[in-house]
């Protein structure tokens, strides 16, 4: 008897493995699913953050004497947004507001480019990184709270930014529009 009981404590059947399978596979996916949320949040994070800049923006440019320009830049990992007098790209100084991490988030912009006539031409798109374009400058104008064309520099075009896109790799995007002839934008989930 002593045989036949050390026979069956000796190992797991086949029901025990399956249901340790299963268990693990639940495991594995919350926790996929738990990374995936955190990126979404992230992401959302950064969309809102410069949509609250735009806001931050308008009510300073109009309450102001001089215009207003809203930078949203990268540096060592994160992105980051300030406000400033000056379309000069700001050197990090401690003002800036940060908006999220860089790491596994990008943010494209695409620029609405105008000849020296007004007519428009090809939309330039740019992706903020630290190796590449490290800053996106947005300009109100006092007039009539339309964003502002601002000269590209080594040619008669003027552009102004028409869209950012804010993408998790793998994840959720964010598309933070720009109504450039009006001034209005929002946030909205791709």
């Amino acid at each position: 008897m002593n045989k036949k009981r050390e026979r069956n404590l000796s190992g797991f059947s086949l029901i025990e493995l399956m249901i340790l399978i299963a268990v693990m596979s639940i495991l594995v996916g919350m926790v996929t699913l738990g990374f995936g949320f955190l990126r979404s949040t992230d992401t959302k994070q950064v969309a809102y953050g410069i949509e609250n800049g735009l806001k931050t923006l308008k009510s300073k440019d109009m309450a102001g004497k001089e215009t207003q320009y809203l930078h949203v830049f990268v540096h060592n990992g994160k992105y980051y947004r300030t406000i400033t007098n000056s379309a000069a790209a700001p050197a990090p100084g401690g003002s800036e507001k940060e908006i999220g991490s860089a790491e596994s988030i990008s943010v494209n912009v695409i620029y609405d480019v105008r000849d020296e006539y007004g007519s428009s031409l090809p939309d330039r798109t740019v992706t903020l990184s630290e190796s590449g374009t490290t800053d996106i400058c947005v300009g109100i104008t006092k007039k009539d709270g339309t964003f502002l064309y601002q000269k590209v520099s080594g040619t008669n075009n003027s552009e102004a930014p028409r869209e950012m896109h804010v993408t998790a790799s793998g994840g959720t995007s964010y598309l933070v529009y720009m109504v450039t002839d009006t001034g209005k934008h929002y946030v909205e989930v791709q």
